[in-house]
Formats: C-alpha cells, structure tokens, sequence
C-alpha cells in the first residue's frame, strides 16, 4: 500500500514538470490533497513523502512567481523605454 501512496504522490511533482505553467491551475488542488494524505496516515514515511512532495510543489510555486515577475520587469523597462522615446522623439 505504502508504495503506491508514494508513487500517488509522485504524480504530482511529474504533472508540474510536464504541464510546467500552466500547473498553476492545478497547485490548489495538488497542495490541498497532499496536506489530506498527510493528515490522514500515522505512518511517519507517509508523512515525509507528503511534506517532500509539497516542498517541490512549494519550489515550483517559487519558480513560478520568479517568472513573471521577471517578465512584469521587463515589461515595466520596455513601456518606460518607449515612453522615453516618445517624449524625446519630437
């Protein structure tokens, strides 16, 4: 039994690498039914293969955020770029 459970958990790191972004959908979910795994199993081994599946979860989030917000700065230099060029392209 353990060793399907840890392959269940597995699933969801594998999904975010292949759906990579577009996860993003699914994070509420995959968090929310891992935390249920956990809270449901004595098994200290269950609980490690959970808390290490919402550490990648956390980390693909981290990721994630790191992305646009790099894109929301490029995006901010580029609209202050061309406002400059307007206002000194007379």
């Amino acid at each position: 039994m353990s060793m399907r459970l840890s392959r269940c958990l597995d699933f969801w790191p594998t999904l975010q690498e292949i759906l990579d972004v577009r996860f993003e959908a699914h994070f509420d979910l995959a968090v929310r039914t891992v935390a249920s795994v956990a809270s449901q199993h004595a098994d200290l081994q269950v609980v490690e293969w959970c808390f290490n599946c919402l550490a990648w979860l956390f980390k693909y989030l981290s990721r994630v955020n790191e992305l646009f917000d790099s894109q929301d700065s490029s995006t901010e230099r580029t609209i202050g770029i061309d406002q400059h060029y307007r206002a000194h392209s007379g």
